[in-house]
């Protein structure tokens, strides 16, 4: 069999070489020898044998160790598998949880980098509610692979797995809305014009003002929470910068326009003092005066195509303050028409129109004016308006006070009443009672105090009777009732003396205490179409009242005195007759009931 089989190798050599050798013939018909058929079939069983021995070990063989590895790694993670490119791969599931949180957790608890707009800012994600949940993320890898060609891919392949992530909603839009609230969200500024003191060393000029721009600037906010927390989570945690949703929040004013209102108006206006020329006297204002009464205005609307523009305009209160010590001078007050008596007669002094500071209309053109003004001319005129009189002359004429109606003496009294008679005398004298009035002693003098000049004295004025404050005034309320009486008054209140005093006409007394001091009213009424002037006189010996105005009536009084026991009654009929044709007289009575004396008028 060996001999056999190096012949027959010996044999292929030979025809091999020959068919290499160079000009050697091709067909093996005429070059190879020939083999028996039976042994290339044998060769061939051989060969073939041998080949599925080799091949069942090898199946063996690797059955063997599929079986192994599969036991060897129930539970781990599967090889190859990376989270975020750290390898996990053939770890069991706990020291894969370990190395994830050793490896990863410094890297996802790094601060996100937010940029919104123009700002970029850090967001930390544990505040923020971000976490990853390691043992899902380790899970999630997956278990062995059963597939025997599965397993052999993990040998040399990769398989990356996202980490899970845990997030908190809630506090995921907190922490939105304060990176917003401190770093992003910022109102727009609007352009405007600021005003600075300039020294009068720097200038030369007292109260100069320089005016500045202020440049508008956008704003930002993060107008949906909603969508920046989306791309948080989209993100996350995964490295690089978030992009957020920022409203751009513009002005309303472009720097334009607001050097337009610089130029045109404010600058023109600061340029130097003003001169308000008033009625004889006039007042400067000065340019930090001008400055302290600017107001600023934005008029219009930004998203219409003429745009917004800035108005300046002026207070008015402010240049009034500022103006007014010199100009308030200028006013001219008006003055009431008056009932005056010169040498004894009544005069009537007539009324005067005054002015007052039309402010309004001084300041209503103050802009443009001053603006326009050229060089060295800045200059504006004073407006004034006419201030009417109360009480004009021909209201006064219309009185009727211009002749005597009625006047009453009584002469004697004590030294003690005279101040207190003087007092109450200036408190009524130039009284005037409109007709219908009712005049009322006690109440248009007021109380009869120390304060008001009014002394102690005797209450009667002929000196007798108890010292009481203001006492002795009485004189005059009785004289003042004669008048009244003899010009044909109704009289209202009247309280006569309890006893009868010589120094007057029987039943024409009145009194204005009682015994005890206290004040007793004496009031009358003017029924008369035209005004009453009341003038009192007081000297060291008589007390005068006269009531001037127009005589309505001609009064015809006659007293009778009777005596009943111990009393003495005297009656006055005062028969008034009207005059111009007035109507019919007309008659009233009055009784007096004295206390039965030495000097009764009975």
């Amino acid at each position: 069999m060996g001999g056999s089989d190096n012949v027959d190798d010996t044999a292929e050599r030979r025809f091999a070489e020959e068919l290499l050798r160079p000009g050697a013939p091709r067909s093996t018909q005429d070059t190879l020898p020939a083999v028996p058929q039976d042994r290339r079939t044998q060769r061939t069983k051989r060969r073939v044998g041998n080949l599925l021995l080799v091949l069942g070990a090898l199946t063996a063989l690797l059955t063997v160790a599929y079986v192994v590895d599969l036991f060897t790694s129930i539970g781990d993670v599967p090889r190859g598998v990376t989270v975020s490119g750290v390898d996990i791969g053939g770890l069991d599931a706990a020291e894969a949880e370990r190395v994830l949180r050793r490896e990863l957790g410094p890297r996802v608890s790094r601060p996100l980098e937010l940029r919104a707009g123009e700002v970029v800012t850090p967001l930390d994600p544990t505040t923020a509610g971000l976490h990853i949940d390691w043992a899902a993320t380790v899970e999630h890898a997956g278990g062995q692979p059963w597939k025997p060609w599965a397993r052999l891919g993990a040998l040399f392949g990769r398989r990356e797995v996202e980490p899970v992530p845990v997030i908190d909603g809630y506090a995921l839009r907190t922490a939105v809305r304060e990176v917003a609230q401190r770093h992003v969200n910022r109102p727009a500024v609007e352009g405007g014009i600021g005003l600075r003191p300039v020294e009068s060393g720097e200038s030369g000029d007292a109260g100069a003002v320089e005016a500045h721009l202020i440049e508008p600037r956008a704003g930002a906010r993060v107008s949906d929470v909603e969508a920046a927390v989306s791309a948080i989570v989209a993100r996350w945690p995964q490295p690089g910068r978030v992009e957020i949703p920022v409203e751009v929040l513009r002005p309303r004013l472009t720097a334009q326009a607001v050097h337009s209102t610089l130029d045109s108006t404010v600058r023109p206006l600061l340029a130097g003092p003003v001169l308000l020329r008033g009625d004889g006297r006039d007042a400067v204002l000065l340019p930090d005066d001008l400055g302290r009464a600017m107001e600023f205005h934005i008029v219009g609307d930004a998203e219409r195509p003429e745009g917004a523009r800035l108005d300046v305009t002026l207070n008015h209160a402010v240049l009034r303050t500022a103006a007014s010590t010199e100009l308030l001078r200028t006013r001219r007050p008006a003055r009431d028409a008056d009932l005056v008596f010169r040498g004894g007669v009544p005069v009537v002094v007539p009324s005067v129109r005054g002015t007052t500071i039309a402010w309004e209309r001084t300041f209503a053109g103050f802009t443009e004016a001053v603006v326009t003004a050229p060089e060295g001319r800045r200059e504006v005129p004073v407006r004034y308006d006419p201030v009417e009189p109360s009480v004009t002359t021909d209201e006064v004429r219309a009185l009727g006070v211009r002749e005597v109606v009625a006047t009453a003496t009584t002469l004697g009294h004590s030294p003690d009443v005279l101040s207190n008679l003087r007092g109450m005398a200036a408190a009524v004298h130039g009284t005037v009672v409109r007709p219908g009035e009712t005049f009322r002693l006690d109440r248009h003098t007021g109380p009869r105090t120390a304060s008001r000049g009014y002394g102690r004295a005797p209450l009667y004025e002929d000196g007798t009777g108890p010292r009481v404050l203001g006492g002795g005034v009485s004189q005059l309320t009785s004289t003042l009732y004669a008048a009244v009486y003899s010009a044909g008054l109704p009289v209202v209140e009247r309280t006569p003396h309890q006893r009868y005093l010589g120094r007057y006409p029987p039943g024409l007394d009145a009194v204005s205490a009682g015994v005890d001091g206290a004040p007793a009213e004496f009031a009358f009424t003017n029924d008369t179409a035209t005004a009453l002037a009341v003038r009192a006189a007081v000297t060291a010996s008589e007390v005068t009242v006269t009531l001037w105005g127009t005589r309505s009536y001609d009064v015809d009084i006659d007293t009778r005195c009777e005596r009943d026991g111990d009393s003495a009654a005297v009656t006055t009929t005062r028969v008034r007759h009207p005059r111009h044709g007035g109507g019919a007289p007309r008659t009233d009575t009055t009784t007096t009931t004295y206390a039965l004396a030495e000097d009764a008028p009975c």
